[in-house]
């Protein structure tokens, strides 16, 4: 399995920091962190790396609801790349950085 390990820092409000895990053989996500229960009402679900509308990764609960949007995060992405999110769910905003790989 390959397991993708992405930092997160939300832009406001605390705790700040979660971590995503991405499962890119099961093309599947998790989160967790302190920040995670209040910033993310789903937990886990399916990602997808996509060119349109803009280059990224889009994290999708079980429902098929989009949860989040990480841009710039691509399937070549380097360790220490790093962009800006979306939490849908809450509207926040939020920081990555890929962690390993």
């Amino acid at each position: 399995m390959a397991y993708w390990s992405i930092i997160g820092t939300a832009k406001s409000g605390t705790p700040k920091n979660f971590g995503i895990t991405l499962d890119t053989v099961a093309e599947t996500w998790t989160v967790g962190g302190p920040a995670a229960a209040r910033l993310f009402k789903s937990k886990s679900g399916k990602f997808d790396f996509h060119v349109l509308p803009t280059i990224g990764t889009t994290l999708v609960n079980a429902g098929g609801k989009i949860v989040a949007r990480l841009d710039g995060l691509t399937a070549t992405s380097a360790i220490g790349a790093t962009g800006s999110g979306h939490q849908e769910e809450t509207a926040e905003f939020f920081d990555w950085k890929l962690d390993s790989k």
